[in-house]
């Protein structure tokens, strides 16, 4: 293949112009976004049951979902959260599954749901599968009343629902949706008294109403010639056709209901949700973009469609951009665009300083041409550009510039004795396509592991390594076919490179011979110089603080805060509005949106959105001026609103990378009594809050929520001719309403809701003195006060009941401040925990779970295919060097190598995080390199293969330039990942740059040190005599 690009310049000017022209077009083609899009794994399904405690939500409720779920292969884990009229189920799908297997097991969920919902209580709502969106979403815009009167939810829904529409109709989105939204009902309001004086009950008002609202067919009308459908009019279509329905009282006398009952349009009370955006009520429309478009198309489309509805609003209504994900895509690309071309023009200039103009040019020309011929590649494997990818780019070009290199240098050095370019060229290239060949693979199965990683922390970081390998891969094949061709027009004899004087390697070249000969004098003190220094680093890396990844570097974080589980949402709402009053008067908060209720809409993708029908929770986004802003703020904020606000729990916190999880330190407790996990959960409550570093905690199962009992005198009441089940529903439909009927418009079905008065409803003497009704007005039964065949008293019970895998559960939650390692806090936790005497009982259980259960997930993931690429890797090496021992030999350097990594971990102060580990992976691939290459070139050499010091010094010496360029373009590429700053790259940058470095030192001489010393074993002669033979 190389003799056809150097003989036909038609085709390697065809192949250049090709992979240039395609490299273009793929990048404008290619999506662009901040971060990569992890699979939706996670889904909440909920169930209303008005008026069930948290044990009756638990046993009526969540077991029968769950066991109808719980046999479902493909779900991972399965929690229930049973709260006082709702049940909360998260499911968490298999992290091997993919796209394609997540959405079969969805529609599998929804089948059995339907199942489980015919053995729900007849008052139970249909579960409601939701699947929590993985993906940020790309805008995040809010109708805002900014009037003096109370805001007309009406107005702010209409006016959201039409730029939901307008949205949705821009090419490139992917679906819209409302955050916000308290939804609307017609509400018929009837006083007590009134009520009471006419026999009639919310219940029996419903039915009513309902039997007026005939929303089905009446049949067709069948023709000898064609045939007609019936429709009965008068359904409920406007508040003055329900105020219009005809109410007939026990006295027989019929009444329209406007005449008993007030009829309005609102929101429900209490509302189930709310937002307030820059401390006003609002209604947000999401916006996700579809994962094969360019945000930056689409956002200049949105944009125009953003003016135009801002031009139609009424005044006193504003249409507000409270998240936008393009200007932090934008930025992200700007700064690794400026990594990119730092490390293009340090590679370069590293280049020629090691060998020459010409070589550096034709490196250089190597590179960018690499790359666009890597944009094609991820189009065809739908790869979008974006942080991970774009990086490993930046990852890549230090690694794939070592094939040019040793190809470039090769071809020079037969030039230099005398041969022809060309025939330099085909001869250089022939010599290293097996050699190279073998390099490559080694860099490829090294990164194999991160690229084949199942779960979401793979989905992360495994574009990384698909964008290395494809890179490393696509530079083998251009070095052994474009490079040789752009020789010919680049390269010439070099007379200067053996003359010390004027070539800068040359001298170095001499001082690393005078070096290396004393050293091979003594080669096991050789040996043991360098493999001291990695053994001291290994050493300190026992000592390094994990870090599973580190903190976004993002000028916003968010704020949880959970009142008692009794609180209102109108109680939410005003300490939300006193938070951000707080919030605002700190220099360092530019504004405060906040989400009452439930979860605000993702806006990062690490922040996962499963809190919902809580009045007692909300959620704050919060944006500073810059990165460095925001993180001042949370650290100055927690205290402050922590001691401003001691009756809620208030966490301020930071934005993560990688996968979600649910706090910081998390324990898991698991058994069968509630009683004794509220028991075991405040002892471990009680250690986790006095262990330095823990702002607070918190614990579901401790809440208490109090409720009221009402004791029925049953012998009364059955005398009476009422049940208990009678008695229950009058008492539901007095305080919480019936539904009778509803009112559709265009899409959507607005319920007509009937109950008594509101200031009614929270006076408990007239609850008391609600009269019972019975079912139909022609019943005989006559209607009784509950105040004579009831008492009524005021208990405490648990607020929440968690279930994991169908076992009851209670779950600690630690929380840390802004740049606080969790590993730290987390191993004196542990230790204080021990200390403490804490034991579990037989049939509990303790798991640590949190920021170290997630890392050691993503470890074991890693573990998995890492064991199988490492067999492999062994393999290449043995076949290559043809012997066991030295297949051992470069073992040992990749361990070593590791040394130097974490050595510069040490010294820098980073902690050892996954990041570290990909550097470490990533480093492997490339620290073998340069030893294999040493050790093939001994083993050619039949001279230094017979134990000639001097020759086995001659031969290491003319290799040791490709060596340190490749080692110092290496390096050179990963520093501008080390400068750019934030937290995220470092880690990763110096474990390569530094492995590589440390691997460069073991390949110049601890690798001859050994190589000698190996030839005095006689086990090495069999070796040794063996690939004579070959």
């Amino acid at each position: 293949m190389t003799q056809w690009f150097v003989s036909n310049t038609r085709l390697l000017a065809m192949a250049i112009v090709l992979i240039c022209v395609a490299g273009i077009a793929s990048y404008q083609a290619l999506p662009r976004m901040e971060d990569p899009i992890l699979t939706a794994r996670f889904a909440v399904i909920t169930t209303t049951y008005p008026g069930g405690t948290p044990g009756r939500v638990e046993s009526l409720v969540s077991k029968p979902i769950e066991r109808e779920l719980i046999d479902i292969k493909e779900i991972a884990e399965l929690t229930s959260m049973s709260r006082a009229g709702v049940s909360v189920l998260v499911v968490e799908l298999n992290d091997h599954l993919d796209r394609e297997s997540v959405a079969n097991a969805w529609g599998l969920v929804r089948e059995r749901l339907n199942a489980a919902s015919g053995r729900l209580p007849t008052m139970a709502s249909k579960p409601e599968l939701e699947e929590l969106d993985a993906k940020a979403h790309a805008m995040l815009l809010a109708i805002r009343w900014d009037l003096e009167e109370p805001p007309s939810y009406s107005i702010l829904r209409r006016l959201a629902k039409r730029l939901q529409e307008r949205m949705d109709l821009i090419q490139g989105t992917e679906k819209t949706s409302l955050s916000g939204d308290p939804g609307e009902e017609i509400i018929i309001e009837i006083d007590r008294q009134r009520a009471n004086s006419l026999g009639l009950d919310a219940n029996q008002l419903a039915t009513m109403i309902a039997n007026n609202d005939t929303k089905m067919p009446a049949g067709r009308l069948q023709g000898s010639r064609s045939a007609m459908a019936l429709e009965i009019t008068g359904n409920l279509e406007t508040k003055t056709r329900i105020s219009q329905i005809p109410i007939r009282q026990t006295s027989g006398t019929i009444v329209q209901l406007g005449d008993i009952a007030t009829v309005t349009r609102a929101i429900p009370d209490p509302a189930p949700s709310k937002a307030l955006t820059s401390g006003r009520p609002a209604v947000v429309v999401g916006v996700h973009l579809r994962d094969d478009y360019r945000i930056d198309h689409w956002h200049r489309d949105a944009q125009k469609v953003i003016r135009e509805f801002e031009n139609e609003l009424p005044a006193g209504i504003t249409v507000e951009t409270i998240f936008d994900q393009y200007p932090y895509v934008q930025s992200r690309f700007d700064s690794l665009r400026v990594n990119f071309l730092t490390g293009l023009i340090s590679v370069v200039i590293c280049t020629g300083i090691w060998m020459n103009v010409r070589s550096a040019i034709l490196v250089g020309i190597m590179l960018p041409l690499n790359c666009l011929f890597v944009l094609p590649i991820l189009l065809i494997f739908d790869i979008p550009l974006h942080q991970m990818s774009v990086s490993g780019l930046v990852i890549a070009m230090g690694m794939l510039v070592d094939n040019a290199i040793v190809v470039v240098d090769k071809i020079g050095h037969r030039v230099g004795r005398g041969l022809s370019v060309r025939d330099a060229a085909i001869e250089g290239s022939r010599y290293l396509a097996i050699p190279l060949l073998g390099a490559t693979l080694t860099t490829v199965l090294s990164f194999a592991p991160i690229a084949l990683m199942p779960g979401s922390t793979g989905e992360f970081v495994g574009s990384i390594a698909q964008v290395t390998i494809i890179s490393v891969g696509l530079s083998y094949l251009l070095s052994l076919t474009v490079i040789p061709g752009l020789s010919l027009f680049l390269l010439k004899p070099d007379r200067r490179k053996n003359n010390p004087i004027t070539n800068p390697f040359g001298r170095s070249t001499q001082a690393y011979r005078f070096v290396l000969s004393h050293l091979m004098r003594f080669p096991l003190l050789g040996a043991a110089l360098p493999a001291s220094i990695a053994l001291y680093g290994l050493y300190l890396g026992l000592n390094l603080q994990d870090q599973f990844f580190p903190p976004a570097d993002r000028n916003q974080f968010h704020i949880e805060v959970d009142l008692a589980a009794n609180a209102s949402t109108q109680e939410t709402e005003q300490l939300a509005q006193q938070l951000r009053d707080v919030m605002l008067k700190d220099h360092g908060v530019d504004d405060v949106h906040w989400f009452i209720g439930e979860s605000a809409p993702l806006f990062y993708y690490n922040v996962a959105s499963v809190r919902s029908n809580q009045p007692s929770y909300a959620q704050a986004i919060v944006t500073c001026p810059t990165p460095d802003m925001a993180k001042q703020a949370m650290l100055r904020l927690q205290p402050i609103l922590s001691d401003r606000f001691p009756q809620a729990t208030i966490s301020v916190r930071q934005l993560e990378q990688g996968p979600p999880f649910t706090a910081p330190i998390e324990v898991r407790l698991t058994g069968p009594e509630v009683d004794t996990l509220q028991e075991l959960a405040a002892d471990v409550r009680g250690v986790l809050a006095r262990t330095p570093g823990i702002t607070h905690t918190r614990c579901e199962i401790d809440e208490v929520l109090a409720k009221g009992e009402i004791q029925v005198d049953q012998t009364a009441s059955y005398s009476a001719g009422y049940d208990l089940t009678a008695i229950a529903r009058a008492l539901n439909g007095t305080l919480d309403g019936t539904v009778g009927g509803s009112i559709i418009e265009g899409s959507e079905s607005i319920p007509v809701r009937v109950r008594i008065a509101k200031h009614q409803r929270g006076d408990l003497n007239q609850i008391i003195s609600t009269e019972v009704q019975p079912d139909r007005i022609d019943n005989e039964t006559s209607a009784i006060s509950l105040s004579a065949i009831t008492s009524i008293g005021l208990a405490a019970d648990v607020a929440s009941i968690t279930r994991i895998d169908q076992a009851r559960t209670a779950e600690v939650l630690g929380y840390l401040p802004a740049g606080v390692l969790p590993s730290i806090v987390q191993s004196d936790f542990q230790r204080r925990l021990d200390q403490s005497g804490f034991a579990v009982p037989a049939g509990y259980s303790l798991t640590f779970l949190g920021s170290a259960g997630e890392q050691e997930q993503a470890i074991g993931n890693l573990g998995v295919y890492a064991v199988i690429m490492a067999t492999s890797l062994v393999g290449v090496l043995v076949l290559s060097m043809n012997s066991f021992r030295f297949a051992l030999l470069i073992g040992v350097v990749c361990l070593l190598s590791t040394g130097f990594s974490l050595l510069s971990l040490a010294w820098l102060g980073l902690p050892f995080g996954f990041m570290a580990i990909v550097g470490l992976v990533g480093m492997l691939g490339v620290a073998v390199n340069d030893s294999m290459l040493i050790l093939k070139s001994l083993s050619l050499d039949p001279q230094a293969r017979g134990g000639c010091r001097s020759r086995i010094i001659e031969v290491v010496t003319e290799n040791s330039r490709h060596v340190v360029v490749t080692s110092v373009t290496t390096i050179a590429g990963f520093f501008p990942l080390y400068w750019s700053g934030g937290e995220f790259w470092p880690p990763t940058a110096v474990c390569v740059a530094m492995g590589v470095f440390g691997s460069t030192i073991l390949a110049l001489f601890f690798v001859p040190c050994c190589y000698l010393l190996l030839l005095r074993t006689p086990e090495s002669d069999i070796a040794i005599s063996g690939s004579n033979q070959s």
